[in-house]
């Protein structure tokens, strides 16, 4: 089968002087029906930036070729600089630019696995792991301290943190003088835990333990897939788990759930209120001329209409309500001057 082959060029949109695009090439099998791009989990590809709809675009086959739609999105689709009109396809052509919001791809068409990077140096993907590596492409270039690690809460090695730098790595918790964190507690086994850090998050297993492994309280058994904040006990020490690219895309998820759409805010109208997801830090926001929205981290715009909306609603219910007052007040001095001369 072919495989469609789109290029990836990841705009760090968050002002001057910030590191070069990440560029990645990702491998999309395609399949009855269309493909879409967007923010929402389990599109076919997953954009994990605010400046991004949920279903932002759509690539779908037609008789001669591949063909782009914008689905309505609040930040637009642009085809080599042009902007589409939402619903209308548009043809693509082998070495065309495309622009979600602040996301560029390279529409390279239809060819082999490896054959539209090769002697570019860009790494291929799949689509199964692609958002977490955006964020995590994209923290390396801006926050490149801040990676999966554990921290000591509390016991024996209070303190002492495991960064888990490498991805693949497996790391080792335990007495024995071999692992990569030692913790001097006397019911913790020799060896007695492992984490790897993987594209698809931190994961944990027990080493046969004497004591075993306590997940937020419960016993592990097996390997279980670790979120940020959760908490793990070893013999008589706690550990907290630190994934800033989880928790990136948690808070994302949130920001969906609680409503608030990524939208163009209305000119001259300010914004009351941020949100900051991801902002390296010491770095002040900055406005994305193309989406018109405030910048608060690596690539990612996040647009204030959905509370700039509901500031101006809860503004409205003053004049209204005086409106009514006013209104019951006049009904009153008509009805009462009416009252005074059918009585004269």
């Amino acid at each position: 089968m072919k495989i469609l082959s789109l290029g990836f060029r990841i705009r760090a949109a968050t002002g001057p002087g910030t590191a070069p695009s990440v560029e990645r090439v990702v491998e999309i099998e395609p399949h009855e029906g269309d493909l879409v791009i967007g923010r929402r989990r389990g599109q076919d590809i997953e954009l994990p930036f605010l400046s991004v709809s949920e279903q932002h675009a759509r690539l779908s086959r037609g008789e001669k070729g591949w063909l782009l739609a914008d689905l309505g999105s609040a930040n637009g689709t642009f085809l080599n600089g042009r902007r589409l009109t939402p619903f209308v396809a548009q043809a693509l052509s082998a070495g065309d630019v495309l622009r979600l919001a602040s996301v560029e791809l390279v529409f390279e068409g239809e060819g082999s696995p490896g054959q539209a990077a090769e002697g570019q140096g860009a790494q291929f993907e799949s689509t199964a792991t692609l958002a977490r590596r955006l964020v995590s492409d994209l923290f390396g270039t801006s926050r490149p301290a801040e990676v999966a690690h554990l921290v000591v809460r509390d016991g024996p090695g209070q303190g002492r943190e495991l960064r888990l730098e490498v991805v693949g790595c497996r790391y080792r918790v335990g007495r024995g003088a071999g692992c990569n964190l030692v913790v001097p507690d006397d019911d913790i086994s020799r060896e007695h835990a492992e984490f790897e850090r993987r594209w698809d998050g931190v994961f944990v297993r027990d080493l046969d333990s004497k004591n075993g492994v306590l997940l937020m309280g419960e016993r592990l058994a097996g390997e279980r897939r670790l979120s940020d904040g959760d908490v793990l006990r070893l013999g008589q020490t706690t550990f907290r788990l630190e994934d800033p690219e989880d928790r990136y895309l948690r808070q994302l998820q949130e920001v969906e759930a609680s409503g608030y759409q990524t939208a163009q805010p209305n000119p001259g109208v300010e914004s009351t209120a941020s949100v900051d997801l991801a902002r390296p830090a010491g770095q002040t926001a900055s406005l994305d001329t193309h989406t018109q929205s405030e910048v608060v981290g690596p690539g990612v715009a996040w647009s204030q209409a959905g509370l700039v909306a509901r500031g101006r609603r809860s503004s409205w219910h003053a004049p209204l309500v005086l409106m009514v007052i006013a209104a019951v007040v006049l009904v009153g001095a008509i009805a009462l001057a009416l009252s005074f001369i059918l009585g004269t």
